[in-house]
């Protein structure tokens, strides 16, 4: 059955049995609980397709935001609600999706350590990615001063 539904999520989106079972894996070391796991693999293999992104940067990205921002325990629920912000601001051509994920995998831990909530922080993300025209690693990244 597992097999199935990992091949069915393949098929779904696009992309080999072997990267949705490796997705699967990565999600498989934190949630033992398998329904969790397939759908945070179909929510990353879903982030995945809308953006072009590489499903293994949308796996850790998506996992790093729900930890960052302590949300284990509702893990598919903020998952899906990522997911469908980073593609909503990626279709609106504010910034891709990739950016996003890369800006947010840098600053969330310190953005929930301050307050700052989930979507403050992309929001904030997301503006400076287009206001500055550079990608979301340098925007996630402090510069240090010399």
């Amino acid at each position: 059955r597992t097999m199935q539904d990992f091949i069915g999520i393949a098929e779904q989106y696009g992309h080999s049995v072997d990267e949705i079972i490796k997705a699967g894996t990565l999600w498989g070391r934190g949630y033992k609980d398998l329904d969790t796991v397939m759908k945070l693999t179909g929510l990353t293999a879903k982030l995945a397709v809308a953006d072009n992104m590489d499903i293994g940067l949308a796996n850790r990205a998506v996992e790093s935001v729900i930890m960052s921002f302590q949300k284990q325990g509702e893990a598919v629920e903020f998952a899906n609600h990522v997911v469908d912000s980073w593609t909503k601001i990626a279709h609106n051509a504010q910034s891709s999706a990739t950016d996003l994920a890369e800006a947010l995998m840098r600053t969330g831990a310190a953005a929930k350590a301050v307050g700052v909530d989930f979507d403050t922080t992309n929001a904030l993300a997301s503006t400076m990615i287009k206001a500055t025209g550079r990608s979301g690693a340098e925007v996630g990244r402090p510069k240090l001063a010399a």
